[in-house]
């Protein structure tokens, strides 16, 4: 899916940049790795309509599909907001570490990144707090937008700066 690989293009933006072959990344990819998992283990037989159309409930069938997208979005949302977290992290790392460059395009991407995982955070409330509603799932949609469009922005209109020479801590 388009959010799927926008995760994925995300992370790589930030590895060819700035990865080191050190423990804190292995550990930082092996995370990704899990939440990139989680994420294709739920959206297998996706089917984004579900809230939109009417579900025929005493057909069991339907109603256990129903049931297992809406649950679905939920962990969509929550995944998608660790990964932005889990990146935002990592690019404050580097932002400490490489204390002697001007990074201040880093800092807005930060910032980017923990305003994009606030609204996927927030997406996750807003279809757990009434999973039926057409309004909510349509606002779970708007949101998601949101979250992805600030991001594209942030990659298309801030420089980054490229691979940095930084000492340990």
């Amino acid at each position: 899916s388009y959010t799927a690989g926008r995760n994925r293009i995300a992370q790589v933006l930030y590895d060819t940049k700035f990865y080191i072959n050190d423990w804190w990344h292995r550990v930082f990819l092996l995370l990704q790795f899990i939440l990139f998992g989680a994420l294709s283990a739920f959206t297998e037989g996706f089917d984004v309509t579900v809230g939109f159309k009417t579900i025929d409930q005493s057909d069991a069938g339907d109603a256990a599909d129903a049931t297992y997208v809406k649950r679905a979005f939920l962990a969509i949302s929550l995944v998608f907001f660790a990964s932005r977290v889990l990146l935002a992290i990592e690019y404050s790392r580097i932002i400490r570490l490489a204390r002697h460059r001007k990074l201040s395009n880093l800092y807005i991407l930060v910032g980017t990144l923990s305003a994009s995982a606030i609204v996927f955070l927030g997406s996750f409330f807003v279809t757990r707090a009434n999973p039926d509603s057409q309004g909510s799932n349509a606002l779970k949609f708007i949101m998601w937008g949101l979250a992805i469009g600030i991001e594209v922005l942030a990659y298309f209109y801030l420089p980054i700066v490229g691979p940095l020479a930084y000492s340990r801590p």
